[in-house]
């Protein structure tokens, strides 16, 4: 989602681009902070993108490494596929991750995401494609 260390041209970049998905979208990342102590803890939520180029909804969720294993992120992807099921009717979600990052793919997993194939991102990097349809997060919600 946010794509490693960036130089503040790029985050300059990065931001301009955001706020144009916002405006075009109406829904985007979020700054997420500790509820108690309202540190920024990360970014995360939904973002409109291409996967080799087939529109999709993605899943994302990066935080500091020190909030790493304390739920912060099964509860951010949570939230955001509620959000993306129930208020923007969309009819799938994808998430992803590299193969070896095991930690997000139990993220995905944890959430009701299934591992769907695996794929190169838009600079070769092998990544393994999650995704999960309204069905299924009404089925895991007790949505009828």
């Amino acid at each position: 989602m946010l794509g490693g260390s960036m130089t503040a041209a790029q985050v300059e970049v990065q931001l301009k681009d955001l706020l144009q998905h916002w405006a075009k979208r109406g829904f985007g990342p979020w700054a997420v902070r500790h509820a108690s102590s309202e540190q920024f803890i990360g970014i995360g939520g939904l973002l409109h993108i291409l996967i080799e180029a087939v529109a999709e909804v993605q899943v994302g969720y990066v935080l500091g490494r020190e909030f790493w294993g304390q739920g912060f992120a099964t509860e951010l992807a949570r939230a955001s596929a509620d959000i993306g099921f129930s208020f923007l009717a969309c009819p799938s979600l994808v998430s992803f991750t590299v193969p070896s990052h095991l930690a997000s793919r139990r993220v995905m997993e944890k959430v009701g995401f299934v591992i769907e194939r695996n794929f190169a991102d838009k600079h070769g990097v092998p990544q393994v494609l999650y995704r999960m349809t309204e069905p299924m997060w009404r089925e895991q919600s007790g949505i009828r």
